[in-house]
């Protein structure tokens, strides 16, 4: 074998070694927020969840926070602060949860790979437990005009993915209710028992409609039945801010 057939095969050796180091350094769900079809071409929803200080006060955090975004064509599309946790761990209640809108995949990367970005906002805020990143895929329009709202992460048992859509979707006639979102999920950041597959986000006139509807005993039988087919299943109660 000559001189260069060896060089070619080393270097086909090295870029098979980098792949899958790669692969594993990454894993799979960054892999495929990179590779994504449209990284370049479709927007793409970031939600970000942090246990974050805000004694600077929140209109200082949205100028910052608005700064960031406006360096990638991003705009922020609702944020909230998690009153309580229904159904989760002391873990999951965060203190502020980012919804925002970037023009691409690609766009969202660069920035976020840069050596001065700090997630999960891109500002330093104090920082208490670990942040999580998750990119969406919208599936319903956004109707954020509620006075709270249940937020729902689910992660389904392998077994029953291919009944996600049985799973989470629902009708909502309810006066004082209205279905706000319902999305896939792709986690960037957080532990295995993080890796949340849909968002879903019900909202309600106030309090005492979001207590009704927990109240009503056809939702609760129903709600008991579906969670049996979660791996993991988090319910917040969310305030806008």
């Amino acid at each position: 074998m000559n001189r260069g057939a060896l060089l070619f095969l080393f270097f086909c050796v090295v870029l098979v070694v980098s792949s899958a180091v790669g692969a594993l350094v990454l894993g799979k769900h960054k892999l495929s927020f990179i590779f994504h079809d449209g990284r370049s071409s479709e927007p793409v929803v970031m939600m970000s969840f942090a246990h974050a200080d805000l004694q600077g006060g929140v209109s200082a955090f949205y100028a910052d926070l608005d700064v960031l975004l406006h360096e990638s064509d991003a705009e922020r599309l609702w944020s909230g602060r998690v009153t309580s946790v229904l159904h989760g761990r002391e873990q999951d209640a965060w203190s502020v949860i980012v919804l925002s809108r970037y023009p691409s995949r690609s766009r969202f990367i660069k920035q976020y790979t840069r050596s001065s970005y700090e997630p999960p906002f891109g500002i330093s805020v104090a920082q208490q437990g670990q942040p999580l990143l998750m990119a969406a895929e919208k599936e319903s329009a956004f109707e954020f005009n509620a006075g709270i709202y249940l937020l729902e992460l689910m992660q389904l048992a392998p077994e029953h993915a291919a009944q996600e859509q049985h799973l989470v979707s629902e009708q909502i006639v309810a006066e004082g209710v209205q279905s706000v979102w319902l999305a896939s999920l792709n986690p960037l950041s957080g532990s295995s028992d993080q890796e949340w597959q849909v968002v879903k986000m019900t909202g309600f006139k106030n309090r005492q409609f979001l207590n009704d509807w927990l109240d009503n005993i056809e939702r609760k039988t129903e709600a008991s039945l579906r969670q049996r087919y979660y791996r993991r299943y988090v319910s917040l109660v969310v305030e806008s801010f």
